[in-house]
């Protein structure tokens, strides 16, 4: 988990970043305890990299309120902005996660 946080946070591939954050997603699957540790670290990785792997950030949100809906506000507060994001993908995961909460 520390190396794909290291990668995550500092990889000068934008595409080494995606396939890590792509991971995390998927670890978020595995219930409730991942699915904490990965919320960080997707938040984390928003406010780092903004855009550029909203994509898959947003994706690990909808994995982790498959295990702990009780943030589903939380989530949404931090999806909303992007629901108009420039980038079409990140605008339809950004709607996704905003309509699955309910807000």
């Amino acid at each position: 988990m520390t190396t794909l946080r290291m990668l995550i946070e500092g990889d000068k591939s934008t595409i080494v970043r995606d396939y890590a954050l792509d991971v995390m997603a998927g670890y978020a699957k595995a219930g409730v305890e991942p699915s904490r540790e990965v919320y960080a670290i997707l938040k984390q990785a928003l406010a780092l990299w903004s855009e550029k792997h909203a994509k898959q950030v947003f994706r690990g949100f909808n994995n982790v309120l498959g295990n702990i809906p009780s943030i589903g506000a939380e989530i949404n507060s931090l999806a909303m902005p992007y629901t108009s994001a420039q980038k079409k993908v990140v605008a339809s995961e950004a709607v996704k996660i905003v309509k699955r909460t309910g807000k």
